[in-house]
């Protein structure tokens, strides 16, 4: 009881300070006020505190560092290796089975145009393969199209110095017989495509495009904006005047196996 009395007492002494103030004395309620008065103008005193200066310091030193986190950004071959030749290696298969007998080249990656030619090799009874003598950077390897193959490319940044091994090199069967041809120019309405079959394939895969959208709508095989095709030709809802692109891949066990040369194709609907 006596320390909440003594908390209280403290409370109250502290909430009634100036009329305690006033009872001191006659001399203390003038000094008081002026006391009094400080108080208020002590909030008048933010306005050095207002000087944000202090905290401008700390936020132009966070500006300055992103240049310094960039700059340090290594390239991915040193100077030294920059200088020095490189190479790929790997395994060309299909469908887990090796493709011997087949030619690959090393060049320099300049899609959608071959690039200058480094070396090339034909791959062995493993379907293997290692060709070098490249600068390095972004290098291309490049399958051509070996019939019943379809024309392969692939960018490998390659460090000088050392060989770069890809493993295994997935390669697909050419979809032949198209009915339509790279920039053929058709009339608007429904279009039927055709093509020819594939012994292995278990269903096709057809995608079409226009302006960066899909015209067909479905799912194929984990295909986005595919419809799936049991037989080798498809008609086509009707196509207004535009520029359209298709892709026809064929499927077997979730894989593709087959796909167009042309991979894309582009038509011209007038």
């Amino acid at each position: 009881m006596r320390a909440g009395a003594a908390l209280l007492t403290l409370i109250l002494w502290a909430a009634c300070g100036a009329p305690r103030a006033e009872s001191a004395g006659s001399s203390a309620p003038t000094a008081t006020p002026s006391a009094l008065a400080t108080p208020t103008e002590a909030p008048v005193t933010p306005e050095p505190t207002p000087a944000p200066p202090s905290f401008a310091a700390p936020t132009a030193q966070p500006s300055a560092e992103p240049p310094v986190t960039k700059t340090p950004e290594a390239p991915p071959c040193d100077a030294a290796a920059a200088r020095q030749s490189t190479g790929l290696r790997g395994r060309v298969i299909w469908q887990g089975l090796p493709v011997p007998g087949y030619r690959v080249e090393l060049r320099a990656w300049n899609p959608p145009f071959q690039g200058e030619l480094y070396g090339a090799a034909t791959t062995d009874a493993d379907g293997a393969f290692e060709l070098v003598g490249s600068p390095a950077g972004h290098v291309g390897l490049w399958i051509p199209r070996q019939p019943p193959y379809v024309f392969r490319g692939y960018q490998v940044e390659a460090c000088g110095g050392r060989i770069v091994d890809l493993g295994e090199v997935e390669t697909v069967l050419e979809i032949t017989g198209l009915s339509i041809r790279e920039g053929q120019v058709v009339g608007s309405g429904p279009l039927t495509i055709t093509w020819d079959g594939l012994d292995q394939a278990e269903r096709f895969c057809l995608a079409l495009f226009s302006e960066g959208r899909a015209v067909l709508s479905g799912r194929c095989d984990g295909q986005l904006d595919a419809v799936a095709v049991e037989g080798t030709s498809f008609t086509t809802p009707p196509l207004a005047p535009g520029e359209y692109f298709f892709q026809i891949s064929a499927v077997a066990g979730g894989y593709t196996i087959g796909e167009t040369q042309a991979g894309i194709t582009g038509i011209v609907v007038r």
